[in-house]
């Protein structure tokens, strides 16, 4: 025998054990499945049986239930403490609608339902009238004020567009009227205001004054233009120059001017001295009507 040791390196002899694969290990009797192999029958067999037809366990998605079924639970969880409102039914009572309403946000009083602003006025009673039959269908406030501002601003368009409507024909019947007297517009225009003035009856003053389309009629001017006429000419009590016939141009108006100095010639062109009452009241018509007709006859000057 050699004492000398046995080499080490590149020594053919006792060779490498092999390596010793692993054998499988087997899941031991009543370890969990894992998640990702659960398919819907599995689950739906691990919930207790006298649940498990309920439609949320019947509606699971096939291709991930357990994901599905912790969704819906996170859902339902959200949902706790959160106020729930049923569905309405045909055959529900006033009583329940009534609840009903009260919960989604029915006033309690009429006094809940406020006017949005406005520059018109409505009636009171008609108003109130609405109000109640709000109430009753179950209204918000809310809903209220958006059906009132609607046909607030419904409204609103209407009476634009009535006054412009108004103002055209106005406008059209003054440019009639203006056709008609000439020049002698304005002043005739003034005489009829001045014998709505001195009638002096206050109603029918305050009830012209408050329609524009009634002190702007024609037909209205001239009414008080001619009584304006007939009024002075009654004043004056002289013979044949009483006529109450309108005069329509300066043309007319010089004649009757002209007539009027004829008739009139000792009131207005030679003084008296120490006249009466009656005799200066007299003067005083005469003169005013001479200075009428003569604002007729000579309308620029």
């Amino acid at each position: 025998m050699s004492d000398e040791p046995s080499p080490v390196l590149g020594s053919a002899e006792g060779s490498v054990a092999a390596p010793v694969e692993p054998s499988p290990v087997s899941a031991e009797p009543g370890s969990p499945t894992p998640v990702s192999t659960i398919d819907r029958d599995t689950l739906l067999q691990a919930i207790p049986e006298d649940i498990r037809g309920e439609a949320i366990f019947q509606n699971i998605n096939a291709e991930n239930p357990v994901a599905d079924l912790a969704g819906q639970f996170l859902n339902a969880q959200k949902l706790v403490g959160v106020e729930k409102m049923p569905a309405p039914k045909e055959d529900w009572t006033q009583d329940d609608w009534g609840k009903f309403w009260e919960r989604a946000g029915r006033p309690e009083s009429l006094d809940g339902y406020t006017m949005p602003e406005t520059d018109l006025s409505f009636d009171t009673d008609a108003l109130n009238a609405f109000r109640e039959l709000a109430h009753n269908e179950g209204l918000t406030a809310k809903q209220f004020s958006a059906i009132m501002g609607h046909y607030t601003n419904l409204s609103q368009e209407a009476i634009t567009g009535q006054s412009a409507a108004q103002a055209a024909e106005i406008q059209k019947g003054l440019q009639s009227l203006q056709q008609e007297w000439g020049e002698n517009y304005d002043a005739n225009l003034q005489q009829a205001d001045k014998f709505l003035r001195q009638y002096d009856d206050p109603a029918l003053l305050e009830l012209i004054q408050s329609d524009k389309v009634l002190q702007n009629n024609p037909a209205v001017i001239k009414l008080f233009h001619r009584l304006g006429l007939d009024q002075s000419e009654a004043a004056l009590r002289v013979g044949d120059s009483t006529s109450p016939a309108v005069i329509n141009s300066s043309e007319q108006a010089q004649a009757a001017l002209k007539k009027y100095e004829a008739d009139n010639w000792d009131i207005l062109f030679k003084a008296k001295e120490n006249p009466s009452l009656e005799e200066r009241s007299r003067m005083d018509a005469v003169r005013e009507r001479r200075a009428e007709l003569f604002k007729l006859a000579y309308p620029q000057e």
